[in-house]
């Protein structure tokens, strides 16, 4: 629904190139605060890298490759009222997350464990580029929060076929607001990053 109250006229940007993050390719979790990411923290590998070592609340881990990624827009949500027959739209569900990965026995463990926390991420996309919310002010980056993050058990799919796990989670309405695109320097964050 719109924001109250109303602007004093209508708001519309021109568009210069659309945002095209293509495909999840994996992503960093971080526990959810209020502490914001500088630029090199995400756009440099000894940024990241002093994240993941860190041993505290502010520690980021590095997820498993995201394979056949979909995400899934929510369903608008109507209301019971109608006016002259077309229903009151009041608003919409979760977009949902859904991948498969390859794990092994310790990982997957460590993902479930991962379902009881209150989580945010950064996005690395298929094509290497990192994607996070603006923050504050310019050059701070803030994560995208998620909820109920779930790793199934594993589906065998026979001789030939790789072991996988069904993972999901849910992004809020609106989570594509505020993102942000940024390159990495001299590092790739889909292939380069190793937890510690």
């Amino acid at each position: 629904m719109a924001d109250c109250p109303l602007s004093t006229a209508l708001e519309m940007g021109n568009i210069d190139c659309t945002l095209d993050i293509g495909a999840f390719g994996r992503v960093l979790f971080q526990r959810m605060n209020q502490i914001e990411f500088e630029t090199t923290d995400l756009t440099t590998k000894t940024g990241i890298d002093a994240k993941i070592a860190k041993t505290d609340s502010e520690k980021v881990i590095v997820s498993p490759k995201f394979l056949t990624p979909t995400v899934a827009a929510g369903d608008v949500i109507e209301s019971d009222l109608d006016f002259q027959g077309i229903k009151i739209v009041t608003g919409e569900n979760a977009s949902t997350l859904t991948c498969m990965m390859r794990l092994t026995s310790k990982v997957y463990k460590q993902m479930k464990k991962l379902e009881g926390e209150s989580l945010g991420i950064i996005i690395i996309s298929d094509t290497d580029f990192i994607w996070a919310k603006s923050g504050s002010a310019a050059g701070k980056y803030k994560l995208i929060p998620i909820q109920t993050l779930f790793t199934k058990s594993v589906e065998l799919a026979g001789h030939g076929e790789p072991d996988k796990y069904e993972v999901s989670f849910g992004i809020a309405q609106g989570w594509i607001e505020d993102l942000e695109r940024l390159e990495a320097t001299n590092y790739s964050p889909l292939f380069d990053l190793q937890n510690v």
